[in-house]
């Protein structure tokens, strides 16, 4: 895979997640609201990577305590080429004000500071 290829990858990748972030927050996003506003975009990103060339093989999503007011979302996924390869597409949302987080959600996201889900292929296309 080229060098040109990698690099349309990952600024594909990270235009997604602008678009994810500016599009879909809204006020008492508990942890089930944002994994079913992300689970299409992440697997819309598999799909459009495996048709590249690569193999899907696995991947996290982020909910990371940043400050007593700020929150981050992070995406990383982790692709084989056909030459065994391993390329890593991986980044994060800008800071996000935890107001946006139901204070349940908000409160085990201080406690724990960083809360993940792995990030599956959906297998029924």
């Amino acid at each position: 895979m080229s060098l040109e290829n990698k690099i349309g990858m990952v600024v594909d990748f990270a235009e997604k997640i602008k678009g994810f972030v500016a599009d879909k927050l809204r006020p008492e996003m508990t942890f089930e609201i944002i994994k079913e506003m992300e689970t299409p975009l992440l697997n819309d990103l598999i799909k459009k990577h495996e048709e590249r060339g690569l193999t899907y093989s696995n991947g996290r999503f982020t909910v990371k305590y940043v400050d007593k007011q700020h929150f981050q979302f992070e995406f990383e996924m982790y692709f084989k080429d056909a030459d065994g390869l391993w390329h890593e597409c991986s980044s994060e949302s800008e800071l996000r004000d935890a107001e946006l987080l139901e204070k349940n959600t908000w409160t085990t996201v201080k406690t724990l500071r960083v809360v993940m889900f792995p990030i599956e292929k959906n297998t029924s296309n």
